[in-house]
């Protein structure tokens, strides 16, 4: 029934609340609770539910920015001519932008192209949703252990004055000089660092 009329099941995401049991040595931190949640959005997600409560006091905080937020993030989820995308992303693999090298990654498959001979690095996943009237969403998690630096490219030609607003950041800084340049946006992502950003 859902084929026939061009709809889709709903997804809801179960992100780990718990720990310290069974094969959970420890709890998830809250940045890592927002990275799980982030990652059930770019692979459809429109509903979470944490599992369980009682949990943390930094899962509780992170689960409070998170709903503070979803009234500004629903809207690209779930708009009626919203289309998604996976925007190119290049990590700059040095510390300093001068001395820069890239590995792009087109997310079209598991791994990242290198530009340079540095080894390639995987675990960034991003999402984009254009919207016709808001501008774009877009959704970057860093799954890796460690920082890094990623430029990434939106999508969305119709952005016009490629004004960025923050609603949702774990250790995440927009560069925003990068931002005046126009097409691509120069980010500093943290370990397990995850951030929600709106383009328009």
């Amino acid at each position: 029934m859902l084929r026939w009329t061009g709809q889709r099941k709903p997804i809801w995401g179960v992100p780990q609340a718990f720990g310290e049991q069974s094969f959970w040595s420890r709890q998830p931190t809250g940045r890592e609770f927002t990275a799980m949640t982030m990652i059930y959005f770019i692979h459809g997600a429109t509903g979470i539910s944490p599992w369980i409560a009682p949990t943390t006091a930094g899962i509780m905080d992170a689960a409070t920015r998170i709903a503070k937020a979803l009234p500004n993030i629903t809207p690209f989820l779930t708009h009626a001519a919203v289309t998604k995308h996976y925007p190119k992303l290049e990590l700059v693999l040095s510390s300093t932008r001068d001395e820069s090298t890239f590995a792009t990654h087109d997310q079209t498959g598991s791994t990242f192209s290198p530009v340079s001979e540095e080894r390639p690095i995987n675990g960034i996943v991003a999402a984009q949703w254009d919207t016709p009237d808001r501008g774009s969403l877009l959704i970057l998690v860093n799954l890796l252990d460690r920082p890094l630096r990623v430029s990434v490219s939106p999508t969305n030609d119709n952005l016009k004055t490629r004004r960025t607003e923050m609603l949702l950041s774990e250790g995440v800084e927009i560069q925003e000089k990068q931002v005046e340049m126009g097409n691509e946006l120069l980010v500093d992502v943290e370990a397990v660092g995850s951030a929600v950003i709106v383009l328009t």
